[in-house]
């Protein structure tokens, strides 16, 4: 029995041992073949999570490309962000959506939760420098281990596909044409208690929000905080105090956008965190003066 359990450990430890080394091959190949390229008349962009990415719709807004994604922390954001640099040195302004949700814990648990691991380790595995898997297995091994078999079929799948390109698969605007904003407010949804976490600052979220701008600055980038329009009467807000004081503690330095009280009918929001494509047409017109006003020209 005993030498049973011997040789089957030595089977689990060889066969983990062979998966890492085939991981860190792959990563390696794939960094290096790896592409995110955006059209050179492309000066600014936006980096967030579904807010900018249900708002900002890109093709009404001159030389901007709307590079957001649902549930996207700030760990994944520096992450793409690197690689997004190295690939369009056009870029000249940088707006990093700074929401109330991405100053507390709530974002920090996304970065390593079973969700976001599945989802954005199998994309985000070759960039990574080895803390950052190193992170990522200290505070969730085991959803770490068990996504290692589909990000390598899903890297082997590049490879054979020659699929390159990361842009549209980590990014873009998102059409939404529903509007269920008036039904969630007959629910009561709008006050729904959020959990103890939405009132606690951000540790690990923040940390890799002042890698991003530090990046930024290295690539010789002017950034712009900006807050999404959401409705007004959203959980979302409820912490505005702690977020204000995370604002100026941190990051008083970085001008910072704010549009969340920006005039919408209900019509225009889908729900009560995002806009949908009759909000974001009158947003984006309304930032596009703004960008050809104050930073630049077509």
């Amino acid at each position: 029995m005993i030498t049973f359990l011997k040789k089957i450990s030595s089977f689990l430890i060889i066969t983990c041992i062979t998966i890492l080394v085939c991981s860190l091959l792959l990563n390696s190949y794939l960094n290096k073949k790896s592409r995110f390229p955006l059209n050179n008349n492309i000066k600014s962009v936006v980096f967030g999570h579904s807010h900018p990415e249900t708002a900002f719709n890109d093709s009404l807004i001159v030389n901007f490309k709307n590079l957001a994604q649902s549930g996207e922390s700030y760990f994944y954001t520096y992450i793409k962000a690197k690689q997004v640099f190295k690939d369009n040195p056009q870029i000249e302004n940088v707006f990093i959506e700074f929401s109330n949700i991405d100053i507390t814990k709530v974002r920090d648990q996304e970065i390593w939760s079973n969700k976001y691991i599945n989802w954005r380790y199998p994309t985000y595995a070759s960039w990574m420098h080895l803390q950052e898997h190193f992170f990522l297995l200290f505070e969730n091994p085991e959803s770490l281990i068990a996504t290692l078999p589909k990000t390598y079929k899903k890297q082997v799948e590049r490879i054979k596909t020659k699929h390159f390109n990361y842009t549209s698969s980590t990014s873009g605007y998102l059409y939404i044409k529903e509007s269920k904003l008036d039904s969630l407010l007959q629910t009561n949804a709008h006050t729904i208690q959020p959990e103890s976490k939405y009132f606690k600052e951000s540790t690990h979220n923040l940390i890799y929000l002042k890698k991003l701008i530090a990046l930024c600055y290295q690539y010789n980038k002017s950034v712009y905080f900006v807050r999404s329009p959401i409705y007004k009467e959203s959980f979302y807000r409820w912490n505005e105090t702690l977020y204000q004081e995370v604002k100026e503690k941190h990051f008083s330095e970085i001008e910072l956008l704010d549009y969340v009280d920006f005039n919408l009918p209900n019509t225009h929001f889908r729900d009560l965190h995002h806009l949908n494509y009759k909000g974001a047409k009158i947003f984006s017109k309304n930032f596009n003066r703004w960008l050809l006003t104050e930073v630049s020209r077509p």
